[in-house]
């Protein structure tokens, strides 16, 4: 080990090669700015015990980096990489460097490690060189202030990529782009996305969160959709292209705004009427935004596999809450549907959560709901549907006149037992002279 300008070094001999070590910028080290240019290896945690520096540059084609080497070096704000002696970044690099506002990558760099630049909050930018074609996972986690970004020679988004960029609203996706793994884009700032052609898979969560999203095509090369889009809640457009062979039932769940277009020429499923319908069996899969307080399945649907809440719970009497399996009141079965016994007669009204019980409408399961109409009692207050959320408004005025007679009636107690009171107090005195 050796100091020199308040810089630690470690100088190792391996056979005849000497090499050295930047083991440490130590805290007396007085000026803003470094240019590294006569070292083997930058060591991990390097920066980290120097609160002064602002500004590192790297220029020496034999400098390797190591993992965490920038690490919580919360004061560096520009870094330049002019010229490093490997042709990848390594993992967590710059993680949590939380001023790091400005970055230069060397040209003939080919790939960024997992969590490379993970909590940079001040990152607004990055050009990313063209010869980079592998992003790890999580290399751009949590950079909330990361704003645009082009991508366009990364073939596979890796899982958590873009994970928490709060601010990320631009991206230029690759012509070639293939795999966009789970939670890619979760909790970013997109807007208005189409998918590449060229993508085929597009794994779970990939978009959850994504608070601000409105629209999202898909590709002609994306054959499944899952549940991408959780937590999305101002989705209102989504467009499923003909080659799309596999909807998840929860596809659309939480998304009580959106319509969903499906291209004709799909063999396999069209949207209809709130419900994404399977064209060979007339089954419906699930259904897409809020279902209308009367709901009719479409003639010819033979059964529901799932309809989706997509609406918050429900108050109802008796009860501080209740989850709903459907956002409507009334579902309205056609002849055509075969799961329910009743379905042999014309349109029948089900209370998609009660089922007559002998004289009682007990709370169930819409699967095995009976009809409204054929049960011998109301529905009693403990159990009252309301569709929509809290009490009414001629109910709120009631509550409220009950409230003040009831201060009325207090008021006017203590008036009278004050009143009394006074009352018998001369005649004692009368008694006592």
């Amino acid at each position: 080990m050796k100091v020199d300008n308040n810089l630690l070094y470690l100088i190792e001999t391996i056979g005849d090669n000497t090499i050295k070590h930047l083991v440490s910028v130590l805290p007396k080290y007085d000026s803003k700015t470094i240019t590294i240019s006569d070292v083997n290896v930058i060591d991990r945690y390097a920066f980290m015990l120097n609160e002064k520096l602002t500004e590192v540059i790297v220029d020496s084609a034999n400098a390797i980096l190591q993992s965490d080497a920038f690490t919580e070096s919360i004061n560096i704000k520009k870094v330049e990489l002019k010229n490093i002696g490997s042709n990848s970044l390594p993992s967590d690099l710059f993680g949590d460097c939380l001023n790091l506002n400005s970055i230069e990558l060397p040209e003939g760099l080919k790939k960024i490690e997992p969590g490379a630049f993970y909590g940079c909050m001040s990152l607004k930018n990055i050009n990313i060189p063209s010869s980079v074609a592998d992003i790890g996972i999580g290399a751009f986690q949590f950079c909330t202030s990361l704003k645009s970004i082009d991508i366009s020679n990364i073939q596979v988004i890796k899982s958590e990529l873009f994970k928490g960029c709060h601010a990320l609203s631009s991206i230029t996706f690759s012509e070639n782009l293939k795999i966009i793994e789970h939670s890619a884009f979760e909790n970013t700032n997109l807007k208005d996305i189409k998918i590449p052609d060229s993508v085929s898979i597009i794994e779970y969560n990939a978009f959850q969160d994504c608070r601000n999203l409105k629209k999202i095509e898909l590709g002609k090369g994306t054959k499944s959709l899952g549940r991408l889009f959780l937590g999305c809640y101002k989705l209102e457009k989504v467009i499923i292209s003909a080659s799309v062979n596999e909807i998840h039932e929860w596809a659309f769940s939480t998304l009580s705004l959106v319509d969903v277009e499906i291209d004709s020429s799909n063999p396999y499923f069209e949207a209809k009427d709130h419900v994404i319908i399977d064209k060979e069996t007339n089954i419906v899969i699930g259904s897409y935004g809020t279902l209308p307080e009367t709901f009719e399945v479409p003639e010819g649907v033979i059964y529901i596999n799932s309809l989706l809440v997509n609406k918050k719970q429900e108050k109802i009497q008796g009860k501080e809450r209740l989850q709903l399996r459907v956002s409507a009141a009334i579902v309205k079965y056609p002849k055509s549907y075969l799961g329910k016994e009743e379905s042999n007669t014309e349109n029948i009204d089900i209370k998609p959560d009660y089922e007559c019980y002998g004289s009682d409408i007990q709370l169930i399961s819409d699967s095995d709901a009976r009809s409204y109409d054929q049960c011998d009692s109301k529905i009693p207050d403990e159990y009252y549907f309301r569709f929509h959320r809290g009490i009414t408004s001629p109910e709120t005025a009631l509550t409220v006149v009950a409230v003040i007679l009831f201060i009325a009636i207090i008021v006017l107690i203590i008036v009278i037992f004050f009143i009394k009171n006074q009352s018998s107090t001369p005649k004692s005195n009368e008694e006592n002279p």
